[in-house]
């Protein structure tokens, strides 16, 4: 899943598209992503040395578990 564009598809939408998919604002998302970041953040270069793949963003974690 590219992150950007399927936010920039659910803006296109409208902006009440985010809300009832994640039951809050886009800019809740934003926020509750920056405090849970320094938790669950992964080191990128290992992970790309470890699997040959780019990692799970914050963004992209806390989307699955919604």
């Amino acid at each position: 899943m590219e992150w950007e564009r399927y936010i920039a598809e659910l803006t296109a939408e409208g902006n009440d598209a985010f809300q009832p998919m994640y039951r809050m604002e886009y800019s809740s998302f934003l926020k509750l992503c920056s405090i849970i970041s320094p938790q669950v953040q992964v080191n990128a270069e290992m992970c790309r040395h470890r699997t040959s793949t780019d990692y799970i963003t914050v963004e992209r974690m806390l989307h699955r578990l919604l």
